[in-house]
């Protein structure tokens, strides 16, 4: 088993991305807005495209990290008022890409834990599935959490939400290829044990 741990803003999308739910850019107009008011970037399908390429190079499950999980449990549920679980499923959809699954939400007041929950995530998998180990696996994360806490940064492809230093923001060329190299490295699958070792006051 492969894992792409997938955040979406930052990721699959940049500050200078303003789309409307059908897609079309509107570089100049308005955020899409949902009806409680929250406004959200839409999703780049430039960088769809080379997410597209890490899974099929991989074989890599999409296991998303991004509070956008929030509005995918609510379309799955049927109770996606806002249509942005619905708008993430179809921006995948178009490139034949779809979400295995999520991790759980590990969040208290001004900490968000998405490496405690990509661990708990990788401890629960091994429990439920002994004959199906995670042999590799990379995270897609604009942000750096608590990963160096748990241990995660060998597996962090860390990309950028803003246009700086002549950086592209979102999802590159480049980090595919570093994506896909990690998914691949043989050294990195034997790490991936001590990882949950060492946390061992994770769930």
């Amino acid at each position: 088993m492969k894992i792409i741990f997938l955040d979406i803003d930052g990721v699959l999308n940049a500050e200078s991305d303003v789309l409307w739910p059908d897609g079309r850019s509107k570089k100049n107009g308005p955020r899409c807005r949902t009806r409680s008011g929250y406004s959200y970037t839409g999703i780049s399908q430039r960088r769809v495209a080379r997410l597209k390429r890490i899974v099929d190079a991989t074989g890599a499950k999409i296991v998303l990290t991004s509070s956008w999980k929030t509005y995918y449990l609510l379309y799955l549920k049927g109770d996606d008022d806002d249509h942005i679980g619905k708008y993430l499923v179809n921006a995948l959809s178009r490139k034949k890409l779809k979400i295995f699954d999520t991790t759980a939400n590990f969040e208290t007041t001004g900490s968000i834990k998405r490496g405690w929950a990509i661990v708990a995530y990788l401890k629960d998998w091994g429990r439920r599935h002994p004959d199906n180990p995670i042999e590799g696996m990379a995270i897609l994360d604009d942000e750096e959490f608590d990963y160096e806490r748990v241990g995660l940064t060998d597996w962090l492809i860390k990309t950028e939400y803003y246009f700086h230093d002549e950086i592209e923001p979102g999802l590159t060329d480049d980090d595919v290829e570093k994506a896909i190299k990690t998914i691949a490295n043989e050294n990195l699958k034997g790490k991936i044990k001590s990882v949950l070792e060492k946390n061992e006051n994770i769930a």
